[in-house]
């Protein structure tokens, strides 16, 4: 407290508490792109796990000790990890809980770092503002295994633990209270029950230690202080230890390149350690996976955050105290977070590429240790900064640090847009449909067989998950399942097919997407009604409306349109719309695999198509066949297009 206190007294000054609170602001609004993010990677498994209790385990207490003991028999000891894990997603377990969970532990641990650096550089509020400014700026999201948009908040809160553990060591060394050397050590036991790669960490307490201290004259106290994180060490190197070559024993030892046994190939650790540590350095994940920018990938906030940063930067100068107290010893803390972090997962075949390249370690693509290497590039830049005096250097520094936020803000959205695409829309309409529409069909333990290919048809945690009921996945037509469930989820509009094993009968749920949320108001069938003219078509390889929906589209390689029939006898339909191709094309368009009309197409002009087809029950689909390959059009467009499809039936008659 006496700490906070003495910041206080710091803050009083109304100039530097407009700083540090606008700093925030702009952590805030850098760090706010993640609220507009879905799950993804192994989060968009993990989110369903509370949906295995009390019907797999009794509670999240009997998950997390099967966990730890199941990791431990596979070669991992990392036990707070495990329980980590199921318990942040079953005290946030909606979207927007978990994101603010997410964001509010990133906010957190960049407050703690800069708060360390300020007491660690003697005060020195000019070099914590830089810090605090600078990192979130240099966060690259990855469309990887990626520690923030990915991974449960997981590299932040241990690196919110050490620094915890830092300060208390740093108070320790100061003060001589020992309460503050057991929360220091404590915090550090935390970190190394989550992951191994903090091993290494010993030598930056060493190093802390050391800048208080004369080693030569205190040699004795130096090695006291340090012995109580050793001892914790050794401890969780003899349980890494027993779990790879005890209770995993044979099976880590035989099995060829597991990615839990150090493979010692000196070349592929050299590489693998300089190709994880290298993709630190900004921009390289955007020059090596990024695409050219558009309007939309610059944020809603981008102008307001640039007046931010621009004016917290320049005017942060006018607090700065000269040089830098213990700068020597900043500049090998910072050098230790670049560097230590990278040591471990170098050993591992997982990340030398020997399992294949989709978890292999590239430019520009690191894996989740590069957030506490982040810091370590900040802290260094800010240091480097610190040094500068003239008017002319700031701002050429201030506009080089612009640059690379702008870099950075554009590839986030951009990433954020790719994270979403795959399976945001899917898991909104199974959550409406399972949650709302069909949640009172279900009793617990009844069998149903979901079908696709998707995190939410893999796991049997799904379903419990969101309807709060012991529902059993079928994974065989063996299964006696009561309901078969079917679904396509398009850019607007979704259907859900559930076949009713007793009564032998299809019933179709209808989804649309209005002002981007899935809304079941457009349902007919909730009320027993059928009318194939509700469920209109849905196209595949086809580029976006143009103009309103219905009025225009382009199609491109092998496109189709699926049509569905939600009654149990043929519906008569027209198929209507006109359509024109870039270039001469022969054409064929056939209702499930028999021709309705053939057609030769001539460059640029337009063509009616007014065909009466008959549904069948059911999906029906309409190709659209030709020999001749897709353009691509004169001027800026760079898609490749086959021909427009314009005032589609039955939309364009729908907006009339």
């Amino acid at each position: 407290m006496k700490a906070f206190n003495k910041v206080s007294i710091y803050l009083r000054n109304p100039h530097i508490l407009l700083l540090v609170s606008l700093t925030i602001l702009s952590n805030v609004l850098v760090l706010s792109n993640i609220l507009q993010s879905d799950y993804f990677g192994d989060d968009l498994y993990n989110f369903q796990l509370s949906g295995l209790y009390p019907y797999h385990y009794s509670g999240p207490e009997e998950y997390s000790l099967v966990s730890i003991l199941g990791w431990m028999q596979a070669g991992r000891f990392f036990p707070f990890a495990a329980a980590y894990l199921i318990y942040i997603f079953t005290w946030f377990d909606t979207l927007f809980s978990y994101k603010l969970a997410i964001v509010s532990l990133i906010l957190i641990s960049n407050f703690l770092f800069s708060y360390f650096i300020y007491l660690f550089s003697k005060k020195n509020v000019h070099l914590a503002l830089l810090v605090l400014l600078i990192t979130p700026a240099l966060f690259q999201y990855k469309l990887y295994h990626d520690p923030i948009l990915s991974f449960h908040g997981y590299m932040p809160f241990i690196f919110s633990f050490l620094i915890i553990s830092s300060i208390f060591l740093l108070k320790y060394l100061q003060i001589n209270k020992k309460l503050y050397l057991i929360i220091s050590v404590l915090s550090y036991t935390v970190t190394l029950g989550m992951y191994e790669i903090v091993y290494p960490f010993l030598l930056m307490y060493a190093l802390i230690i050391v800048s208080q201290l004369s080693i030569r004259t205190n040699t004795k106290y130096f090695i006291r202080t340090l012995l109580p994180y050793f001892c914790v060490l050794i401890v969780a190197v003899m349980g890494a230890i027993y779990s790879k070559w005890f209770l995993c024993g044979e099976i880590c030892i035989t099995i060829n390149n597991n990615p839990y046994m150090p493979n010692w190939d000196l070349l592929l650790i050299l590489k693998t350690y300089f190709l994880q540590t290298l993709s630190v350095l900004p921009t390289t994940y955007y020059f090596n996976f990024g695409r050219f920018p558009h309007v939309s990938d610059f944020g809603g906030n981008f102008l307001i955050l640039a007046i931010l940063l621009i004016y917290v930067f320049f005017f942060s100068f006018k607090h700065k105290e000269g040089s830098v107290q213990g700068f020597n010893y900043i500049l090998v803390l910072a050098l230790l977070l670049l560097f230590l972090p990278g040591i471990l997962i170098s050993l591992s075949t997982k990340f030398q590429g020997l399992l294949g390249e989709m978890n292999k370690v590239q430019f520009g693509l690191p894996y989740i240790p590069i957030y506490l290497q982040t810091f370590g590039l900040s802290l260094l830049i800010s240091l480097l900064i610190s040094k500068v005096s003239k008017t002319m250097s700031i701002i050429f520094i201030m506009i080089g640090l612009g640059v690379v936020w702008t870099i950075h803000t554009v590839s986030n959205n951009q990433v954020i847009s790719s994270v979403n695409a795959p399976y945001k829309d899917t898991r909104e309409v199974l959550t409406l449909f399972f949650s709302s529409d069909f949640k009172d069909k279900l009793k617990n333990g009844d069998f149903i067989r979901l079908d696709g290919d998707n995190p939410f048809t893999h796991t049997d945690s799904f379903v419990p998950f969101v309807t709060k009921k012991d529902i059993k996945m079928a994974r065989s037509d063996d299964d006696p399942y009561i309901y078969r469930i079917s679904f396509e989820v398009a850019k607007d509009l979704s259907f859900i097919n559930v076949y009713d094993t007793n009564l032998e009968k299809n019933f179709f749920f209808v989804y649309k997407k209005i002002s981007n949320v899935w809304t079941n108001d457009f349902n007919e069938y909730a009320a027993g009604k059928e009318n194939a003219n509700v469920i209109p078509p849905f196209f595949n390889n086809f580029y976006p409306w143009e103009g309103q929906t219905g009025e225009f589209r382009w199609a491109t390689k092998n496109p189709s349109m699926r049509w569905i029939n939600p009654s149990n006898a043929d519906k008569a339909q027209k198929l209507l719309f006109e359509i024109t191709s870039l270039n001469a094309r022969d054409l064929i368009i056939s209702l499930n695999d028999s021709k309705v009309i053939e057609l030769s197409l001539e460059e640029g002009k337009s063509y009616e198509i007014n065909e009466n087809i008959s549904l069948q029950p059911g999906t029906n689909i309409i190709k659209f066949i030709t020999k001749e390959l897709p353009v691509n059009p004169p001027g800026a467009d760079s898609r490749l297009l086959l021909f427009s499809l314009g005032k589609v039936h039955p939309f364009y008659s729908e907006g009339l």
